[in-house]
């Protein structure tokens, strides 16, 4: 018998997430600093690569792939077991 919930389950432990953010490391090597440290008035900046600006490498972003899979705990495992085969006891002896 089919069942839903056995295939949403299923469904579900077999998914990754993929998602990735490249940290600093790997972003395109520094280039010229976006102005010199002196002299403007402005706060020193190495590269325009930086969390603070627009299109830099996020800080703590997903480094995936990430699993859902997980197994339940064994007292939870042996309880199903045992219910499982308690019923199937009494549906044999009520036959």
């Amino acid at each position: 018998m089919f069942s839903w919930k056995k295939f949403i389950v299923s469904f579900v432990f077999s998914i990754k997430d993929w998602a990735y953010t490249p940290p600093h490391h790997e972003y395109p090597s520094m280039r010229a600093k976006p102005w010199p440290q002196k002299g403007t008035g402005r706060a020193r900046h190495k590269s325009r690569y930086g969390p603070q600006w627009k299109g830099g490498y996020k800080v703590n972003g997903p480094k995936g792939p990430t699993s859902f899979f997980y197994v339940l705990p064994k007292e939870k495992r042996i309880e199903g077991l045992c219910t499982a085969l308690t019923v199937k006891l009494h549906q044999v002896y009520y036959l």
